[in-house]
């Protein structure tokens, strides 16, 4: 098992065969925190030299693992919604993009990548928490919050407003699938905190303190296909109001992480 962790400088290093590296799996499982750290750098020599993120991304821009998978994967999709006589949407980054910021990493930020095609993605039940998210909020009238209902399906345990539970179910009868790439890039992106010890230790906000520089893995100019498929037939009202919905989601609320400082944002199109 100690083989198989070995420090990230050893493989990028050696003379691999970036065309079919599995990304995810390199990054996953591979990234050494002791290597990446560089105990004893002064931060002169530092600035000088290349981070860890900065040479990885070099390196995974030469990759192009699992392109006739990432394909393969892409045309399953298409196929899946026509027959289900789904929704087939294309979204296209008008920002940077981290999602899964929270997994656990050597470089303290994480970032999610498929298991199978080893390239970022964005999971269908995220998308369904966004879209739902908004929706939420954005509901204008009795006849939308019934479609709404149908759409997402009711809770059972939670209460209605005459205080008895619903006769719902969780199952919503629209699946939304996950979303794959057609094309992105990996860029290095930094954050620096000022305050660490107030976020951290609740200690008094002080212009003394040192700002603390955070890099992390991210993508930009990306696009993205997803669907939404119903579970039954006749069911054009939910995917129309479903895609306005999620069309808006996109645009405004953003998905992933730092939304907030405008990351996640895309332009939909069907």
């Amino acid at each position: 098992m100690k083989n198989m962790y070995q420090p990230s400088k050893q493989i990028l290093d050696r003379e691999l065969p970036w065309n079919k590296l599995n990304v995810g799996l390199y990054f996953n499982k591979y990234f050494d925190e002791e290597d990446i750290r560089e105990k004893g750098q002064g931060e002169k020599k530092d600035n000088n030299n290349k981070s860890k993120v900065n040479k990885a991304v070099s390196y995974f821009k030469k990759s192009n693992a699992n392109l006739e998978s990432v394909k393969t994967h892409v045309n399953r999709q298409k196929n899946l919604i026509k027959s289900k006589n789904g929704k087939i949407i294309n979204i296209t980054s008008n920002s940077r993009t981290v999602v899964g910021m929270g997994i656990p990493h050597p470089l303290k930020n994480g970032l999610l990548f498929h298991h199978t095609i080893g390239m970022p993605y964005i999971p269908g039940s995220s998308i369904k928490g966004m879209v739902r998210a908004w929706a939420e909020q954005n509901i204008n009238s009795d006849e939308e919050k019934e479609v709404f209902k149908r759409i997402f399906g009711s809770n059972p345990f939670i209460k209605s407003d005459n205080n008895e539970k619903t006769d719902g179910t969780n199952i919503g009868n629209i699946i939304f699938l996950d979303a794959l790439p057609l094309k992105l890039k990996y860029c290095e992106d930094i954050m620096t905190p000022h305050y660490s010890k107030y976020y951290g230790e609740k200690e008094f906000p002080a212009d003394w303190d040192s700002p603390n520089i955070i890099k992390f893995l991210a993508i930009e100019d990306a696009s993205f296909q997803l669907g939404i498929i119903p579970r039954s037939k006749n069911m054009e009202k939910e995917i129309d109001l479903t895609y306005k919905w999620l069309k808006e989601a996109f645009e405004i609320l953003g998905i992933g992480a730092k939304t907030a400082v405008g990351y996640g944002r895309y332009e939909v199109t069907d």
